[in-house]
């Protein structure tokens, strides 16, 4: 009898200052429409709760609701703290596609696009992306053929995504090619004839990030697009 009022007690206790909490919030939403912008606080004064807080009775248009009505205080919280200094979402790509250990690559040959996966080594201080392959693969002469190729850089956690246009070539053959020692996996002997590095310049990217709120207007529908030109970095207009 004594552990049931016990248990009674704690559970009064818990409710009441979850109410008092409750009270400090100017909206309340379920926890779980938050995973709509994973990766992205929720706004100042936005209490999110468990499906239990609700009694598990929430029916879809709640969740509906309350999915819609995070995604407007998102706005609200995004729009104030947008980043559109070129140096700075520059310098921001450069960082974010450095975290990243894989990337897309796109070539093109008779008008015909081909993605793979590839791991790429870090860009240098000039931005140049390099990364090896067999010479006989079809990157290897999609990039002989057209000279360009699209790298897409995605991180989910951050809710981004970065795509760079290069310009594209092979590397001339050298004693000491750039070489990671886990790929020995897939060149036993090292590099050799059968090993090239592909070059990627960077002519221009377009940049879009949930959380450093990289979203020119219309607000989270276009990405912000960065060409270079006469050496430099300058936005520039894209639809798309």
């Amino acid at each position: 009898m004594a552990r049931t009022r016990s248990a009674q007690s704690a559970a009064h206790l818990a409710t009441s200052r979850r109410s008092a909490s409750l009270r400090d919030c100017g909206e309340i939403m379920p926890l779980h429409s938050h995973t709509a912008v994973t990766g992205i606080p929720p706004p100042p004064n936005v209490c999110l709760m468990g499906d239990g807080d609700a009694g598990g009775a929430a029916s879809a248009a709640n969740r509906l609701g309350a999915a819609s009505r995070l995604g407007m205080a998102y706005r609200r919280w995004a729009s104030g703290r947008r980043l559109t200094d070129v140096t700075e979402v520059y310098a921001w790509a450069m960082r974010s596609i450095r975290r990243r250990r894989y990337c897309i690559v796109v070539t093109v040959s008779g008008g015909i696009s081909s993605a793979r996966v590839v791991e790429p080594f870090r860009p240098d201080r000039h931005g140049i992306v390099r990364f090896g392959t067999d010479p006989s693969s079809r990157k290897v002469n999609d990039i002989r053929e057209d000279g360009t190729c699209l790298l897409v850089y995605q991180d989910n956690r951050r809710r981004s995504c970065v795509s760079i246009e290069c310009s594209a070539s092979i590397e001339p053959q050298t004693a000491r090619p750039r070489f990671k020692p886990l790929w020995t996996a897939f060149w036993p002997d090292g590099p050799g004839r059968d090993y090239v590095v592909i070059s990627c310049i960077p002519q221009a990217m377009e940049i879009w990030a949930g959380y450093a709120v990289i979203a020119p207007d219309p607000f989270g529908r276009r990405s912000l697009r960065l060409e270079r030109r006469d050496g430099e970095w300058v936005a520039a207009t894209r639809d798309g």
